[in-house]
């Protein structure tokens, strides 16, 4: 494809090496890679500061607030990823006014090819727009929260219906977000699943490292690991992974030789560590708390099975944690909702059981617990996997056949 110039108009960027969320700047770092000229444009946060953002990227931020007051996105604009917070009505039209300025400025200084909008809310409607007369399309994804604000009030999901209709391309990463997004009045065939993968480089395994972690958190490593990582809010499905501990071992006839490894923080930790302990499991669920990017590679490592039992509370996107276990080989325990769906065969790379279900989810992780071999073979074929559909190599491919049929459309 012709080198583009694209406009990368998102609500959240990685502030530096190790902070989560990283796609938006491998995203934009795999375009970089493909020939393509890119900017980034987002909000400024009160968190960010521009010496600790990524060198290799070119990052505009727009000011809305004095800077102590701009906490919309980074985790602050919603309450355990399922209501608003208090504060985000009063920021967001003052977000809104300098976001579409901003964009609209960025449009005629760069004029790029193409607007790939990411977070439909607030995003889309700056771009639907800050476009108005100036032929630049846009593409519209949908990573997961920004469907939850759409559903929160009938103004918002009539905007957020707006904003899609003007939108060349509509992109989500599971079948739940298209679904829920459909619900809104929203053509579901308008819908293309473009997931956020992670890159095919592989860090090398850290020992020493592995051997601190361990000591760190009293990780007896003759158990089977199995790794959850996410934050600590109802979507995340982590109470139900807990329950499984005890479900695993009357399957076994005995207490199941695995160790639960949960990575993360928020509002719910305190009520899983109570849950762990009101089910007799609290010596075998190691909360480790909040993990620097950088180092999470060497969890994977050092764990056996990734689980992600994701529930509908509220829809959400593909986890990328599950595409990245998948590279290093890890099999994967999941249930059939929020994209795991769209990555994870069942029987091939790992188990799929249904939401909300501990007793399907622990035969899921009994099976893999008592085979390592057929760990070790589903763990190959994630990998293959991986490579085929999720590394961003391969996603900026499908972004640039999905530019193309938008281009011969217009």
């Amino acid at each position: 494809m012709s080198r583009l110039r694209i406009l990368l108009f998102t609500h959240a960027i990685a502030r530096h090496a190790d902070d989560h969320p990283q796609f938006i700047n491998e995203l934009a770092l795999a375009w970089q890679r493909a020939g393509h000229e890119v900017e980034i444009l987002t909000a400024s946060h009160h968190s960010i500061d521009r010496q600790r953002l990524d060198p290799r990227l070119r990052v505009t931020l727009y000011r809305y607030a004095p800077k102590r007051l701009e906490r919309l996105g980074y985790g602050e604009s919603l309450r355990e990823d399922r209501r608003l917070d208090r504060a985000a009505p009063l920021l967001a039209p003052l977000l809104f006014l300098a976001g579409t300025a901003a964009l609209r400025r960025k449009i005629g200084s760069m004029r790029p090819d193409l607007i790939h909008v990411h977070w439909a809310l607030p995003n889309g409607p700056m771009a639907a727009l800050a476009t108005i007369g100036t032929g630049v399309p846009y593409i519209l994804s949908f990573p997961g929260s920004d469907v939850t604000v759409i559903r929160a009030h009938p103004l918002l999901t009539a905007i957020g219906r707006w904003c899609c209709a003007r939108a060349c391309a509509l992109t989500t990463n599971s079948h739940d977000l298209r679904d829920a997004v459909a619900a809104c009045g929203v053509p579901a065939a308008r819908f293309h699943f473009v997931l956020y993968g992670s890159d095919e480089e592989i860090v090398p395994r850290d020992d020493d490292c592995i051997a601190r972690i361990c000591t760190r958190f009293g990780i007896d490593r003759s158990t089977t690991l199995v790794l959850a990582v996410g934050r600590m809010v109802p979507k995340k499905g982590f109470r139900y992974l807990i329950e499984a501990l005890p479900r695993i071992d009357r399957l076994l006839g005995r207490t199941a030789p695995c160790t639960l490894l949960l990575v993360g923080e928020g509002p719910l930790r305190e009520e899983l560590q109570r849950l762990a302990e009101r089910l007799g499991v609290r010596e075998r669920v190691i909360f480790a708390g909040k993990v620097a990017y950088r180092q999470l590679p060497q969890w994977y490592w050092l764990a056996d099975i990734l689980a992600m039992p994701a529930v509908r509370e509220p829809a959400d996107g593909l986890n990328v944690v599950v595409v990245e276990a998948m590279k290093y080989a890890l099999p994967v325990a999941a249930t059939d909702v929020g994209g795991n769906e769209l990555v994870v065969r069942d029987g091939e790379n790992g188990r799929l059981c249904p939401e909300r279900d501990p007793d399907g989810l622990a035969r899921c992780l009994a099976e893999l617990i008592e085979d390592p071999e057929r760990r070790t073979r589903m763990g190959a074929a994630g990998r293959r996997i991986f490579r085929q559909i999720a590394s961003w190599d391969r996603i900026v491919e499908q972004y640039e056949r999905l530019f193309r049929t938008a281009a011969r459309r217009r």
